[in-house]
């Protein structure tokens, strides 16, 4: 904490200096306004975060519109990280790469590949929130510009025939997700091989597709097949690595075996816990969700209630007090207080006074 205090101050005088020397509305001051975002970051202080963020991205668009597109981008995943799904961070971010896409449009016109491209990725992020007509409206103009432009065998298609397949994997129609999935594998080892990342995406989707058809088997082996590519390709500890023991665990706690589910999300969360810039991720949140039920579901229950515990503050910084995952962490806690002796020491270094029923204990332990 005291040396992001240190960086905060450093910072600040440099923002101090290069207002002086370069004015107010340079690149230098952006690169600095984005470092104190992330400072803020790491000190929880998220609305001062999104401001920084925010004032570095207007003053590049306006030095460099045509390189801005990947700071949108990078711009809005980390604010969405950070803010979570819902809110008024994730949808002012939101606005900010729309307003990139608009520029791109009327330079490039709509049938330049990166109008194409950046189509593509706005109808994935408008799907993901649940914008279902939009996020379809651009994946299938982007593919449309892809195809027109490319031709069907060129590796940028792949892409698009992912992200329009898990738009029909979370609409329920497994034929057509398959066959997209299927599509972009066979694009992408015709030109990257058997062994590239590209190929291990395609075997995640395949996993996801499989295990939500109950065929265990099939997404363990194509799972499997995606995390000994991404240790070749990336090395143990990377995060695409440790996001597939995650799912593996996924696919044996549908199983209900419960030990072998946590010996996995543990292994995930073990080399995870040590970045703190993956903290407000959904995936991470996930994955601390599911240590907390399989502790539960083992018969641990002082471990399933603190880990709840420990991780009811992130999901309300996230997703906000009134999402559904928020208040499922906070029925989940009152649930397993209902199993648990009403005796036991209280999380914040008290003890819990032998009077409370565990209808007190629940309220007690997720109190806000």
């Amino acid at each position: 904490k005291q040396d992001l205090n240190t960086a905060l101050v450093y910072l600040n005088k440099a923002l101090e200096l290069q207002k002086e020397i370069f004015g107010e509305k340079s690149l230098q001051v952006a690169e600095t306004y984005f470092n104190m975002g992330k400072v803020y970051v790491g000190q929880s202080k998220y609305h001062d975060a999104a401001t920084r963020f925010f004032e570095a991205e207007d003053i590049q668009m306006q030095f460099m519109p045509e390189s801005v597109g990947d700071v949108a981008v990078t711009n809005f995943h980390i604010r969405e990280d950070i803010f979570g799904l819902s809110g008024k961070y994730e949808e002012l971010a939101l606005h900010a790469l729309e307003r990139y896409v608009k520029y791109i449009v009327e330079k490039y016109g709509e049938s330049h590949i990166k109008t194409a491209e950046y189509y593509n990725r706005l109808g994935a992020i408008f799907y993901e929130r649940g914008d279902k007509k939009s996020g379809a409206e651009y994946l299938n103009k982007s593919l449309s510009i892809h195809l027109n432009l490319l031709g069907e065998k060129h590796s940028a298609l792949g892409k698009c025939y992912l992200n329009l397949g898990r738009m029909y994997l979370s609409e329920e129609s497994y034929n057509m997700a398959q066959k997209y999935f299927t599509k972009a594998l066979n694009l992408y080892k015709l030109t990257f091989g058997e062994r590239h990342p590209n190929i291990a995406e395609c075997y995640n989707c395949f996993g996801e597709l499989f295990l939500v058809q109950k065929e265990c088997d099939k997404a363990r082996e194509y799972f499997n097949d995606a995390l000994d590519i991404n240790i070749e390709c990336y090395g143990k500890g990377h995060f695409t690595v440790l996001l597939l023991y995650s799912k593996i665990g996924d696919v044996y706690k549908f199983e209900k075996d419960y030990v072998t589910a946590l010996k996995f999300y543990k292994l995930s969360y073990d080399q995870l816990k040590e970045n703190r810039e993956l903290f407000f991720k959904h995936e991470y949140l996930s994955l601390r969700f599911n240590i907390g039920d399989m502790y539960y579901k083992t018969g641990d229950y002082i471990q399933a209630l603190g880990e709840l515990k420990e991780i009811k503050p992130l999901f309300r910084i996230t997703f906000g007090r009134k999402h559904e995952l928020t208040i499922k962490v906070k029925e989940l806690l009152s649930d397993y207080c209902n199993f648990i002796f009403i005796d036991l020491p209280g999380f914040n270094g008290e003890k819990i006074n032998q009077t409370f029923t565990p209808k007190d204990y629940a309220k007690y332990i997720y109190a806000y």
